[in-house]
């Protein structure tokens, strides 16, 4: 069958369903029956709290859903058209093909070739706003069914919303195929509506975002329905864009110094449909929980820290950098950063400051590396300044690093708060991981905006000629 003759077939359906609606419609207006449509349970509204972050409410009396009076009393049965474009599908070689549709499966058989236009039905009359047909109103919806069984094919934006931070951008361009966005109004209902089996918390987390990193035209292979969803639903499918996030919220990290994340995946279908929620923009939400584990008690009721226009363009560079491979010191510390980010636990924090550390300024394993990497440290942090007045004793604070990690690899098992704080004279405390996570953002962004000083034997240098 040709695309106009499954077309026609489909608009004269359209037509018929929606006469239908209008007639029961104004049967309840005429009071000769008792309303007969039901509702969309659980449909979201977006709210904003005070603390700039949005919110949802929902209900179950917002939205009627027009496609469940299809259905009761099986009256679909007694629609011509609609049986009609069935048989007209079930003709179809390529349609039987790609939905992989056979009598043993009835109800995909069914769904597939009949129940489906009554939410094609549906999604029209909430998109168009009226039970009436219109040409044009009618065509963008055929074409977005008729695009996901014939195209071999598809394309998808991918959507990975952050987590508590405010930005102060709509849009801005990171790299080909990549954005910064502000989320519309019409994808946070989406992602609220098709993430609301989630417990509250993780409702609460995924809702506090207000912006998203935004991969654009991904290609989906659509030789079949199973094919498709077989990619949909394989997290490796994805593992380029994870690739990606972590350079950029290591990127983020290194700029903002905040603690952030992510916890899904939002794959819109880009131009395709053929299953649908309302005016909803559909969305297949694909959890992929990378944020602390605090962020689930109450995070959301604080208010957000406020990046700077100018941050955004050194996160921007700093990506690039990463993506484009190069210094394997770098991705190294960017990584150990992450980790220290997401991580709650001091003794693995304080691992992951140590390794970053010595990636960025140890070149070989020769000679005493608590003395080494105090005195690149030192050389370091003479030519690019460091805010923290503790830098003054940075010998004790690598010595205090290496001591902790030889106690860890020792298995002992006594560890404590003790441990995580070391003292300067007169009785002054230092929190090590705090201290040592603010040290390894302050050496990857200096490097990053001054790559002459990535070589330790720079600071060498830089350290003799000062002596």
């Amino acid at each position: 069958m040709t695309e106009k003759e499954i077309k026609d077939l489909l608009k004269k359906a359209v037509e018929d369903g929606l006469s239908i609606l209008r007639y029961q419609e104004e049967r309840v207006e005429q009071e000769e029956i008792a309303d007969p449509f039901s509702f969309y349970e659980q449909f979201p509204f977006l709210l904003w709290s005070k603390n700039g972050l949005p919110d949802f409410s929902y209900s179950s009396v917002a939205k009627i859903k027009y496609s469940n009076l299809f259905l009761k009393g099986n009256r679909y049965n007694d629609i011509q058209s609609w049986k009609a474009l069935q048989q007209a599908l079930l003709n179809s070689k390529e349609y039987v093909a790609f939905y992989g549709l056979t009598n043993n499966e009835e109800v995909a058989r069914n769904y597939h070739t009949y129940f489906f236009i009554a939410d094609l039905i549906d999604h029209y009359a909430h998109t168009y706003g009226k039970l009436d047909y219109h040409e044009k109103a009618f065509e963008p919806v055929f074409q977005t069914w008729y695009s996901a069984w014939s195209k071999n094919e598809l394309k998808v934006d991918v959507w990975v919303p952050i987590l508590f931070l405010h930005f102060p951008v709509g849009e801005v361009e990171l790299g080909p195929g990549l954005q910064l966005q502000q989320i519309d109004d019409a994808r946070q209902l989406s992602k609220a509506y098709f993430g609301r089996h989630l417990n509250s918390k993780l409702q609460q987390v995924f809702a506090s975002a207000t912006h998203a990193l935004v991969f654009n035209d991904w290609v989906v292979d659509n030789t079949s329905l199973d094919a498709r969803n077989d990619f949909l639903n394989d997290p490796n499918a994805f593992s380029d864009i994870l690739d990606h996030l972590d350079y950029l919220m290591g990127s983020l990290r290194v700029v903002a110094g905040e603690e952030t994340g992510y916890g899904q995946l939002l794959v819109f279908p880009a131009g395709w449909a053929d299953q649908w929620a309302a005016d909803l923009v559909p969305c297949l939400p694909i959890e992929q929980h990378n944020f602390p584990a605090s962020f689930l008690n109450q995070k959301w009721k604080q208010a957000p820290p406020k990046m700077k226009e100018k941050d955004i363009q050194d996160i921007a560079d700093i990506y690039k950098l990463l993506s484009k491979g190069g210094r394997k010191s770098l991705e190294v510390g960017v990584q150990k950063l992450n980790s220290i980010y997401l991580n709650d636990q001091a003794p693995e924090s304080m691992i992951d400051i140590l390794t970053g550390l010595e990636a960025l300024l140890l070149d070989e394993v020769h000679g005493d590396p608590v003395y080494k990497l105090s005195m690149r440290l030192g050389s370091l942090l003479q030519i690019a300044p460091f805010a923290r007045k503790e830098v003054a004793d940075i010998f004790k604070v690598v010595e205090a690093l290496y001591k902790y990690k030889l106690n860890i690899l020792k298995g002992d098992s006594h560890l404590n708060g003790k441990e995580k704080k070391i003292s300067f004279y007169p009785k002054k405390k230092i929190e090590l991981v705090s201290f040592g996570t603010d040290l390894l953002r302050h050496i990857l962004l200096t490097f990053f905006k001054n790559p002459q000083m990535q070589e330790p034997a720079y600071l060498d240098r830089m350290l003799i000629n000062r002596g």
